[in-house]
C-alpha cells in the first residue's frame, strides 16, 4: 500500500528528530523593525548591536541585511500585502472601506507594491489576486465590505481562474503561484474549520505567502476576534505560521470609537461542563451506572475571556506588526503599515535545535543602541517543511505520529465508527462519531482553588484504499470546573461527530486521542466500505445506545439520526447489560427505489458465525424526503452473554442492500 502524504510528511519530519544532520536543516529567517521614537526607520544597525535568543540560548546572526522598499527596480521582488476583511457591520464596513481606499491609495505609490483582497465568510474568498490596479482593487474592497456574499463564491472562482491563467506569464508567474496556494490550502483549512472560527482561513492566507520572499504584510480588518480556550493551540499555530512565512499580521479594529468594552459583556471563561455539552443524556445502555454523554463535537461553548483588542494585539505583536484602531480616522495606524514595510532587517541564524520535533521556539531580540523601538516576531513551531501538500498543525505531530506507526498507542481508551447514510452532493454522507471514556484522561487538581483542568487532544482520519487521507478532523477540547465534579466526570464520556461526503469505495477510518496532561495515546483503526449507490439503498446498521428528543429550535435541522421528534444515539462499543435492560434496539435508515413493491427487510443474529434465529423487523412510513426508518426492538432474555452480528437485509424487487452490526450481551 502507498503512504499517504502525511506519512511521508511524519518520516520525513523524524519525530525523535535524532538522525536530522544539521546541514539538513535551514538557517531561521526572521524580519525585524527598527525605529527611533519618531517611527522614523534606523538604517545603519550593525550586527553586534542585536542580540538574538531562542529559547533562551543566544544564537550567532550569520547574515544581517536592510531591506528598503519603493524601488524602481524591476529586477527586484514585490513587496506583498494582503487586505482580509472578516464580517463587518454598516459602521464597520465604512470605516473599513475608508481606510482600505486611503491605505492603497499611499500604497500604490510605490512601484514594487502588489496588493490582494480576501473576505473571510463561510469560506475563504479571493475577490482580487496581487496587482497594482487601483480600479480593481477598490472594486474588490467595495464587495469584501458589503453584504452581497452570494455574489463572492463566483467572483472567487474568476480570480483563481485567473490566476491560473497567469501561471503560464513570466511576469506575473510568483504572484498567481502565491494565491493558487492560499486558496488551496484555505480548502485544507476549511475542512480542520470548527465554529465559523476565522483562524483557519488566516492560516492559509499566511502560509501560502511562504515562497515568496522578504517581509510580507496581512492587514485584517475585524470587528469581533475571540480566542476561545479550545482554540488556544490555534491561535498560537496561526502566529508560528506567519512567523515561517515571514507575513506580518496587522490588526484593524474597524469598530471605531465606542463606548464601553467587550468585556461588559463577556461570558465567563469556561462555563461547567454541563453548560460546555450539547446534550446530557442517561446512558440506556447501563443506567446504572448514571454516565452521561457529553456531545462537545462542535458546539463546545466559546469564552470572551477578554476584550478583543487584547487577542488582536497578540496577534499582531507575535507576528512583528501591531494593532492598529480605537479611532474612527485609522490614518495613523495605516501610515505605521506603510513605514515598516518602507524599511527592516532580515536576519539569519542557526535554530537553537536541529529537530524537527513540533516543539515551541520562542524568540526574543535585543538592541543595545539606545533610543529605539523594536518590532520583532514571538516564534515558531518546529515543524517540517510540507510534504505532498500537507498542512499539519503543531497540536496534530503526536498524534499523527502515533497513527503512523506499526503498533499504535492504546494507553487512552477510545471508541469510534463511521455511519454512511444518504447522498451529498459529492458523495454518500457519512458520520464519524468518535467516545472518549473520561475515566481515561487525567484531572489536573488545584487543591488551593478547588478547581479542575481537563484538556486532551482528538483527531479523525479517513484514508482511501490507496491510504491517502480524504479527510483529517482534529481539535483541542479544554474542560474546567469545580473539584468536587471530577467524580461525575470521570463516569462520563465525551462524544465526537463530525460529517464527510464520500465517493463509493473502501477506506480506513483512524482516530487518536491524546491526554494532554500525560501525553499519553490512545488509536483506533477501523476498515469500511462505502457501497455504490444502486437500487434500495440501507444506511449503516447502529445498536442504539438511548433515545433523546429533539429541542424545538434543533427540529429543522438535518440529522440523520432523528426520528420524527427524537434521535436515537448510536451505541459504539459499550456491552448491553441484560440485568438492567430488558430490550435492545436496532436502528437503520432505508431509501426504496420509486418503482416496485414495497421494501421488505429482515434481521438475523449471528454469535461465533453460527446463526441463532432471527428479529421482527418493520418499516416506518417515508418522510418527506422518501427515507423509511427501521427501528426493532429485542428481548435480551433470548440473548446468552457473549459476542453477536445483527445482518440486516433490505429487498425491493431484485434489488438487496445489506449491512452488520456486532455488539456484545453482558449480564
Amino acid at each position: 500500500m502507498k503512504p499517504s502524504s502525511l506519512s511521508v510528511l511524519l518520516l520525513v519530519a523524524g519525530v525523535a528528530a535524532a538522525d536530522v544532520r544539521a546541514q539538513d536543516v535551514k538557517p531561521v529567517t526572521v524580519d525585524l523593525v527598527v525605529q527611533d521614537k519618531k517611527g522614523i526607520p534606523i538604517k545603519d544597525l550593525k550586527a553586534e548591536e542585536i542580540e538574538v535568543t531562542e529559547n533562551g540560548v543566544k544564537r550567532p546572526i550569520a547574515s544581517l541585511r536592510l531591506v528598503e522598499g519603493g524601488s524602481a527596480d524591476q529586477g527586484r521582488a514585490p513587496r506583498y500585502v494582503t487586505l482580509v476583511f472578516d464580517g463587518l457591520d454598516a459602521e464597520g464596513q465604512k470605516n473599513a472601506r475608508k481606510a482600505a481606499g486611503e491605505f492603497m491609495a499611499k500604497l500604490l505609490a510605490s512601484p514594487d507594491v502588489r496588493v490582494a483582497v480576501f473576505r473571510v465568510g463561510l469560506e475563504l474568498w479571493a475577490l482580487s489576486g496581487f496587482t497594482n490596479d487601483m480600479a480593481a482593487l477598490t472594486a474588490a474592497v467595495e464587495k469584501a465590505t458589503s453584504h452581497e456574499d452570494e455574489t463572492l463564491r463566483p467572483q472567487s472562482a474568476q480570480v483563481k481562474t485567473t490566476a491560473a491563467r497567469e501561471l503560464g506569464v513570466p511576469e506575473t508567474t510568483d504572484r498567481a503561484r502565491i494565491l493558487i496556494e492560499q486558496m488551496r490550502i484555505g480548502d485544507e483549512m476549511n475542512k480542520l474549520r470548527q465554529d465559523g472560527s476565522t483562524l483557519f482561513p488566516l492560516i492559509a492566507v499566511v502560509k501560502g505567502q511562504g515562497a515568496a520572499p522578504g517581509r510580507k504584510t496581512v492587514v485584517y480588518f475585524a470587528q469581533r476576534f475571540d480566542v476561545p480556550s479550545k482554540f488556544d493551540d490555534v491561535f498560537r499555530s496561526l502566529i508560528s505560521e506567519a512567523n515561517r512565512a515571514g507575513v506580518a499580521i496587522y490588526t484593524i479594529d474597524a469598530r471605531g470609537v465606542r463606548g464601553g468594552g467587550d468585556l461588559d459583556a463577556a461570558r465567563s471563561a469556561m462555563e461547567q461542563v454541563e453548560s460546555v455539552s450539547r446534550s446530557a443524556s442517561t446512558d440506556n445502555i447501563n443506567p446504572q451506572s448514571a454516565r452521561a454523554n457529553f456531545d462537545v463535537a462542535e458546539n463546545v461553548a466559546g469564552s470572551t475571556r477578554q476584550d478583543m483588542r487584547v487577542w488582536l494585539g497578540q496577534l499582531s505583536e507575535g507576528t512583528g506588526a501591531v494593532l492598529v484602531g480605537g479611532s474612527n480616522d485609522l490614518r495613523k495606524g495605516t501610515d505605521k503599515v506603510l513605514a515598516d514595510a518602507a524599511a527592516y532587517y532580515e536576519i539569519t541564524y542557526p535554530p537553537s535545535s536541529n529537530a524537527y520535533d513540533g516543539a515551541y521556539r520562542k524568540i526574543e531580540m535585543k538592541v543595545t543602541r539606545a533610543g529605539v523601538k523594536l518590532q520583532s516576531r514571538a516564534g515558531y513551531f518546529a515543524l517540517p517543511p510540507s510534504v505532498g501538500g500537507q498542512t499539519v498543525l503543531a497540536y496534530e505531530i503526536p498524534m499523527l505520529t502515533a497513527l503512523s506507526g506499526a503498533a499504535p498507542p492504546k494507553d487512552v481508551e477510545v471508541h469510534g465508527r463511521i455511519f454512511c447514510f444518504g447522498e451529498g452532493e459529492k458523495g454518500r454522507e457519512c458520520v464519524m462519531l468518535l467516545d472518549v471514556p473520561m475515566s481515561g484522561l487525567s484531572f489536573a487538581i488545584d487543591e488551593k482553588a478547588r478547581t479542575y483542568r481537563l484538556r486532551f487532544g482528538l483527531m479523525a482520519v479517513v484514508k482511501d484504499e490507496k491510504g491517502e487521507v480524504v479527510q483529517r478532523i482534529s481539535q483541542i477540547y479544554p474542560f474546567e470546573g469545580p473539584a468536587d465534579k471530577v467524580e461525575a466526570m470521570k463516569r462520563g464520556k465525551v462524544g465526537f461527530n463530525r460529517t464527510v461526503q464520500l465517493a463509493p469505495g473502501k477506506y480506513a477510518f483512524e482516530a487518536a486521542v491524546q491526554d494532554r496532561g500525560t501525553q499519553k495515546i490512545g488509536t483506533l483503526r477501523a476498515p469500511f466500505e462505502v457501497p455504490a449507490a444502486s437500487g434500495v439503498r440501507l444506511s449503516t446498521v447502529a445498536v442504539v445506545r438511548g433515545v433523546e428528543p429533539v429541542p424545538p429550535n434543533r427540529l429543522g435541522v438535518a440529522d440523520p439520526f432523528r426520528i420524527q421528534t427524537a434521535r436515537v444515539m448510536p451505541n459504539i462499543d459499550t456491552p448491553i447489560a441484560k440485568g438492567a435492560n430488558p430490550n435492545f434496539y436496532l436502528f437503520a435508515a432505508v431509501w426504496p427505489t420509486t418503482d416496485g413493491a414495497a421494501p421488505a427487510i429482515s434481521v438475523e443474529f449471528f454469535k461465533d458465525g453460527k446463526k441463532t434465529g432471527e428479529g421482527k423487523a418493520d418499516l416506518l412510513p417515508a418522510d418527506e424526503k422518501g427515507r423509511m426508518v427501521f427501528l426493532g426492538e429485542y428481548p435480551t432474555a433470548g440473548f446468552p452473554p457473549g459476542g453477536y452480528e445483527a445482518v440486516v437485509r433490505v429487498k425491493q424487487g431484485r434489488s438487496t442492500a445489506e449491512d452488520k452490526a456486532t455488539f456484545t450481551i453482558v449480564p
